[in-house]
């Protein structure tokens, strides 16, 4: 292979795949849902075209650096990806292994970094496919400090 063109194969590694890391049709980011608190309820998402997703964090509340469990429910559907995002302070990329535990049920142990502030915000990023679609579905909760 000539030398000219050596830097061509990062690149196409780079393109041959979508943000989960897997071949397959685009993302498409819901709104982030910040009328259910994960910290005191489970929340329900109906998705476009049909289908639903549903979240429960197993021990609330959670704070950070306490393990919890986080489950996920998407009839019909499958979850491909958690991920936890810092909206009020940058907290770097944090994503979690998944578990399938059941039908189309999904569960994934999650460790939040700490942070300097007393009071976090995140987004928790779960990405469901169904019907052939995929859908970034973020839901916005609090972590407090042990104050």
């Amino acid at each position: 292979m000539r030398r000219e063109f050596l830097w061509l194969i990062p690149w196409l590694m780079l393109t041959a795949c979508d943000d989960s890391g897997q071949a397959g049709p685009p993302v498409t980011r819901l709104a982030t849902v910040t009328d259910c608190d994960l910290q005191r309820q489970d929340c329900d998402l109906s998705l476009p075209g049909g289908g639903s997703l549903r979240v429960r964090f197993n021990d609330r509340p959670v704070r950070a650096m306490d393990e919890f469990l986080v489950d996920m429910r998407a009839p019909g559907g499958r979850v491909r990806k958690l991920v936890a995002r810092g909206v009020n302070m940058e907290m770097g990329y944090n994503e979690f292994l998944i578990e399938e535990v059941g039908e189309s049920v999904y569960r994934a142990q999650v460790l939040l970094p700490i942070c300097i502030r007393s009071r976090m915000v995140w987004d928790l990023h779960v990405y469901v496919e169904v019907g052939g679609r995929r859908f970034d579905a973020p839901f916005r909760f609090e972590t407090h400090g042990r104050g």
